[in-house]
This record gives structure tokens, C-alpha cells and sequence, in this order.
């Protein structure tokens, strides 16, 4: 039989790969003894204002780089097919209301995706089948490759966004629709 000091809980897993920042995070999930990711985390009504400012770049700086370059094109396509769409019909710029709505949305979705994001690494992790001292290490590795790399994935949205921009502009600047951008 294993001694218990051995076994891995899902809230020691969870307390190694976000490092010193566990318990702020335990407390946003409402992390206790008994929380595990075998059940699938719940949206809870919080507002993350980090989230709510910084968008994309939080999402980047959360270890969630493809979904914030996800969003970043998603928001930047949409507004300008709204903008198109409605050019004619209504006297307000539709982008950056749709933007603005975005924004309102991550703030208070911020949390349960980070927390989605999380619980699917530990899933992978618990899946391989390491033993104690492995699992451990590779958790760990992990957060230091997570917080060694958090700046760099900000850097790099900030010149998609630059690139992304750039080309959009210029590919729009030969449309007719460019009047409404």
C-alpha cells in the first residue's frame, strides 16, 4: 500500500503547475479537498479584470497562446464583416460594438477557461501514468516552461496582431467595401 504522503491529488497537481500563484487561483475556482478534474469545472459568475483589459495578450500570458491568437483573428474578421454588413443600416461603427461585447464576454469567461486549461493538462499528465516523483517533476517543468515563456507568448500576439493588422489593411484597401473599415 502507498503511503498517503505519496499520492498525487488532483489539488496537489493543480498547486505544483500554477506555482506561487495557487491559491489566488484555488480560491477563484473554489478549489477544496475534494475538487477533482474528473468532473468537468462549472462557469461561475466572477469577473477577471486582467481578462477584461488585456484580452488575447491575458490569454498569452495564461499559457492559452493559440486561443488568444484564435480570438484575436476571430474578433478582427467578424468586426470587419459586421462593418460591412451593417455599413448602410445603422449610423455607429458595428465592429467595435461587437469588440466592445467581446470584451464584456472574456472578463467574465476569463477564469473558466484558464481553469478548462488546467484541468486539461492534468488530465494529460495523470493519463501517462507516471510514477510520483515523475509526475511531479514533469508538473513542474511545466510551470517553470510556463513562466519562463508567459512574456514571449504576450510578444508574440502583440506582432501577429502587428502583421495580422497590417495585411487586413492592406488587403481591404483594395476592396470596394474598404469606405466602411
Amino acid at each position: 500500500m502507498e503511503n498517503k504522503e505519496m499520492v498525487l491529488t488532483d489539488v496537489k497537481r493543480l498547486e505544483i503547475l500554477l506555482g506561487e500563484k495557487a491559491e489566488v487561483y484555488k480560491k477563484k475556482f473554489k478549489v477544496d479537498e475534494n475538487w477533482t478534474v474528473d468532473e468537468v469545472p462549472k462557469f461561475k459568475f466572477r469577473f477577471n479584470w486582467a481578462g477584461f483589459f488585456f484580452h488575447e495578450y491575458w490569454m498569452a500570458y495564461r499559457g492559452m497562446l493559440k486561443g488568444g491568437i484564435a480570438l484575436a483573428v476571430f474578433v478582427s474578421v467578424a468586426s470587419m464583416i459586421l462593418n460591412i454588413i451593417f455599413a448602410d443600416k445603422v449610423k455607429f461603427d458595428v465592429g467595435v460594438l461587437f469588440s466592445a461585447l467581446m470584451t464584456v464576454w472574456l472578463g467574465f469567461f476569463a477564469d473558466y477557461l484558464l481553469e478548462r486549461k488546467l484541468v486539461s493538462i492534468i488530465k494529460k499528465v495523470k493519463d501517462e501514468k507516471l510514477s510520483y516523483e515523475e509526475e511531479v517533476n514533469r508538473l513542474q517543468e511545466m510551470y517553470v516552461r510556463w513562466e519562463k515563456n508567459k512574456w514571449k507568448a504576450v510578444f508574440a500576439i502583440f506582432i501577429f496582431e502587428l502583421v495580422f493588422g497590417f495585411a487586413l489593411g492592406i488587403l481591404m484597401s483594395f476592396t470596394p467595401y474598404a469606405q466602411y473599415l
